[in-house]
């Protein structure tokens, strides 16, 4: 039981790690972005140089938001461990919640199940809407920037190779978008759960 809970405890710091990388990738990286479209604002008269910030701005945003989703996977990871280690080692109690407390006094671990849904108001009470915000304002910044980069390239009087540079840098950005959304809804660890779920496979 002792080799357990240290187990257990190890891995609650490196949630704990991977949370505050998380906070730590997206603070360093919204800064970076407010550089990188403050340059853009004091160039806009030079539109080629525009035109490829704008261009290959996405890219670079799309780049923090993977290293952020890495970090998200880590905590996740975590988490999923917890959870069933949790289950493995209530298994079989009976106990019930006292009426002050939804904890029961039975089982020898309770934070990730009570996370899960296992509280009074049986709901997982994880943060999943702050996460979506993240991505969706990442990602649309990109958007607005790959899609500037692109009418500009053909509105504006810049050079045949910077007009061909605009349209794979956008394309290449749809494809990371399209990988992003995959690997969320793919990766299992990712799955919120209740905890009646049987095990992720």
């Amino acid at each position: 039981m002792s080799l357990t809970i240290l187990e257990y405890e190890k891995v609650k710091e490196e949630m704990l790690f991977a949370i505050t990388a998380q906070q730590t990738t997206l603070n360093y990286g919204i800064a970076a972005m407010a550089i990188v479209f403050t340059g853009v604002l004091s160039t806009w008269s030079n539109a080629p140089l525009r035109t490829s910030i704008l261009s290959l701005a996405p890219i670079f945003v799309a780049g923090i938001w993977f290293i952020w989703l890495g970090e998200l996977i880590r905590m996740a990871r975590a988490a999923r461990f917890l959870w069933e280690l949790e289950r493995l080692l209530n298994k079989g109690r009976e106990g019930r919640a006292t009426s002050y407390s939804d904890l029961s006094p039975e089982n020898v671990l309770h934070w990730e199940g009570w996370v899960r849904g296992a509280n009074r108001w049986h709901r997982s009470l994880h943060l999943g809407l702050s996460y979506i915000v993240s991505t969706c304002l990442v990602f649309g910044i990109g958007l607005v920037s790959s899609v500037l980069g692109v009418v500009f390239s053909f509105t504006e009087h810049v050079s045949p190779a910077l007009r061909g540079l605009t349209l794979p840098s956008a394309a290449f950005f749809g494809g990371l978008a399209v990988t992003g959304a995959v690997m969320l809804l793919k990766n299992p660890v990712l799955q919120r759960g209740r905890p009646d779920d049987p095990p992720s496979r």
